[in-house]
């Protein structure tokens, strides 16, 4: 059981074990030099950025966007093997590199519709699947049947057509009520609640208000339902579980991408890559709703109290 987010020296277990593997001639001695492009200096990028060079073990030049104004001229006099870009601002602003240097992204939501898509990018998804999501909440809570959540038709609608296919694989059903402004959210949190086992607060930005997000824990307490959600800092209000991403995971796994494009791949031949996440788990939810945490689950989650 973690108590906490993994500290350095896991990580660098990892990335040691990834780098031993590998065959000499690509180790570090002859790895060539990476440029990475980082949107801003956040925690997030940092730890995904610190991840990433310690897996690729190799030369890498930074330089973040919010503090070099030239950082696209700079990257491109520096000739790189590889581009690393770190969040979507970085990923735009590689596109004026060109396509003859191939760019390894991550940290970048919706790759697709913010233009990240070119033939020589390929990166780390930071969406997470619906499935693993809802696989996970089933693992809590086995009989399951039925969960509700309130979603914009504008913006979400594909990821509840999703959830709908995942949850009848799980013998689940979805109760949906759309609501197109956070003002909207109380009328439909109260349509989905007497239809519900359990509850599933998405990230959308256009309903998550301070306002919206105390009336979906209040609901969830209130009504002793588990709450599903995204974010470790929701879980330790009270919410059950989330699964959140790993940054440092996203990090060596963009690594992996790059070591395998260094050694001769195009981009578009990399092995896919999949999205890294953490479990995070209220102890005291689960017992407060009378819920058994697996010990399978105990030995990987982040237990929060």
């Amino acid at each position: 059981m973690r108590v906490r987010r993994p500290g350095g020296s896991v990580l660098v277990a990892l990335a040691a074990v990834f780098a031993s593997a590998l065959p000499l001639p690509a180790r570090a001695a002859s790895r060539p030099p990476v440029s990475a492009l980082v949107a801003k200096n956040t925690a997030p990028y940092q730890r995904a950025l610190a991840a990433f060079k310690r897996a690729y073990d190799g030369p890498v030049v930074t330089h973040v966007l919010d503090f070099d104004a030239d950082a696209v001229g700079a990257t491109r006099a520096e000739k790189p093997a590889l581009v690393l870009v770190v969040g979507v601002k970085a990923a735009k602003a590689a596109r004026e590199l060109g396509e003859a240097t191939p760019v390894v992204y991550c940290m970048v939501v919706e790759p697709k519709s913010n233009g990240v898509d070119a033939g020589h990018v390929v990166g780390v998804p930071l969406e997470i699947p619906v499935e693993d999501q809802l696989e996970q909440l089933k693992r809590l809570v086995p009989d399951l049947g039925s969960i509700g959540l309130v979603f914009n038709p504008a913006r979400s609608a594909n990821t509840v057509g999703e959830a709908v296919v995942a949850a009848g694989k799980l013998s689940m059903t979805v109760v949906a009520e759309p609501a197109s402004s956070a003002a909207q959210f109380p009328d439909s949190l109260r349509a989905v609640l007497p239809k519900s086992k359990a509850l599933w607060l998405l990230s959308d930005p256009t309903l998550l208000t301070q306002d919206t997000l105390r009336l979906m824990l209040e609901a969830a307490m209130s009504h002793k339902l588990p709450l599903l959600t995204f974010s470790e800092e929701f879980v330790r209000m009270g919410a059950l579980l989330a699964l959140a991403p790993d940054y440092e995971g996203a990090g060596i796994e963009a690594a992996r991408l790059a070591l395998e494009i260094v050694g001769g791949k195009k981009p578009s031949e990399a092995s896919p890559a999949k999205p890294r996440w953490n479990l995070i788990v209220n102890l005291a939810t689960a017992k407060a709703l009378g819920l058994g945490v697996p010990a399978d689950m105990l030995e990987t989650a982040i237990a929060v109290q």
